[in-house]
């Protein structure tokens, strides 16, 4: 049993640095909370998150957010009717800067399945293209 047990963690372990390898530079983003800045997008696509802490100018509602765990957990916030509601979900790593987001089946948006490209990303800017 012990054994069974063993290769059970190594197993774990070595799929869990595996999936963080694949990651890239999508470590950057984990377990924060990116808030979109749409007055800083330019219209090409590109969306533009900043950090909660960021000093945002006042909006009409709240804002879109998301947040992406080390263990391929998701969240996406959307404010369909001026009240903040999440929404989870998984990711997974598609390439260094590419991943695959997988959104529960929901009643506010009829897409559950995206393509986020990393842009760009800094410690309280990240920019991405979502498809």
């Amino acid at each position: 049993m012990q054994k069974a047990a063993l290769i059970f963690s190594f197993l774990t372990l070595f799929l869990s640095a595996n999936q963080c390898k694949k990651a890239g530079e999508w470590e950057k983003v984990f377990d924060k909370l990116w808030v979109r800045s749409s007055e800083e997008e330019k219209g090409d696509g590109i969306e533009v998150y900043r950090t909660e802490a960021y000093k945002f100018p006042i909006s009409r509602g709240p804002r879109e957010a998301f947040r992406m765990g080390k263990d391929g957990s998701f969240m996406l916030r959307i404010a369909p009717a001026d009240a903040p509601v999440e929404i989870k979900g998984t990711w997974k790593a598609n390439g260094k800067k590419q991943a695959n987001v997988n959104l529960e089946k929901n009643s506010f948006i009829g897409k559950t399945d995206y393509l986020y490209q990393l842009i760009e990303v800094q410690d309280d800017m990240l920019k991405i293209k979502r498809q």
